[in-house]
């Protein structure tokens, strides 16, 4: 699960630099946008923590405004159309919400650090996106959510991350960026 969590938040960064940076291919990421909601999809499906972490990150783009580009939309509405089809909604909501309202705080940080000179802590809080991370932590160390969606979601950002470095040093820079 870990892995697929890892490969999920890559294939999204390769697709969100596709189309903000035209750092990649876009037919390869329009390739690998289908493969993403498949697994995501099967995750979502098979374990209700997955499906918990899955739809909180995929709420907080929505409401942070992110899902910017056709790619992203038709992925979107699938999984979400997919998902009410095929899943029994067997969710662990507060989670759900915790974990969206976290995911909206780190976009909108996000933003907010790019747009804005701040203080290293806050600006490195918030690039790297940290809310979610904690929120995850806190949830697993303080309710039943087990571990291992701590790992999950840390493969996630980090795979994520690993995309935007590449990127960066394929260009000759590795300057702080989301």
């Amino acid at each position: 699960m870990v892995v697929i969590f890892a490969a999920i938040g890559a294939g999204l960064k390769i697709i969100d630099d596709a189309f903000d940076e035209g750092a990649f291919d876009r037919r390869l990421a329009g390739a690998i946008a289908p493969a993403l909601v498949v697994m995501a999809l099967v995750l979502a499906v098979s374990d209700a923590a997955a499906a918990t972490v899955l739809l909180s990150i995929l709420l907080a783009v929505v409401f942070a405004g992110k899902v910017d580009n056709l790619v992203f939309r038709i992925n979107a509405l699938a999984f979400s159309l997919l998902f009410c089809i095929t899943a029994s909604f067997d969710l662990l909501w507060m989670h759900l919400l915790a974990l969206t309202v976290a995911g909206v705080v780190d976009e909108k940080g996000n933003d907010f650090v790019d747009r804005h000179d701040t203080p290293g802590p806050l600006r490195i809080f918030f690039a790297h996106r940290c809310m979610m991370k904690v929120c995850m932590l806190l949830l697993c160390a303080l309710s039943s959510m087990p571990w291992l969606y701590f790992f999950a979601l840390l493969a996630f950002d980090l795979s994520y991350d690993f995309v935007r470095l590449f990127r960066k040093r394929e260009r000759g820079g590795v300057a702080a960026e989301s």
